[in-house]
């Protein structure tokens, strides 16, 4: 496959791929993983929620999908290391939060 998937770069394709492929979710910065597990120590959050933990820039429309995905690729990444959960509400939301078991054998 070439390093181009419908213009976006190489660092945007890993996150679209399978979240269970090591080599790929081995990318995660370590700082991204503390930023959003502090700021899931505050309560239950969406994947929107975190982009302040995880941007420093606002993000608008232009940049919504990319942002939603990156927050998601940090999630899954923490959920298959089974620090993170998800819950997903009535509309079927999915709502984040700290896995409280790992807190407690940590």
């Amino acid at each position: 496959m070439s390093p181009q998937v419908a213009g976006l770069s190489q660092g945007v394709k890993w996150q679209l791929a399978d979240p269970t492929d090591e080599v790929l979710v081995g990318r995660v910065q370590p700082a991204r993983q503390f930023r959003v597990r502090a700021a899931l120590a505050e309560g239950p959050k969406r994947a929107v929620d975190l982009f302040g933990a995880l941007f420093t820039r606002e993000i608008g429309s232009d940049l919504l999908s990319f942002a939603t995905r990156e927050a998601l690729a940090t999630l899954n990444h923490l959920q298959l290391r089974g620090q993170v959960v998800a819950d997903q509400d009535v509309s079927g939301v999915n709502w984040y939060r700290l896995d409280v078991r790992q807190l407690l054998a940590g």
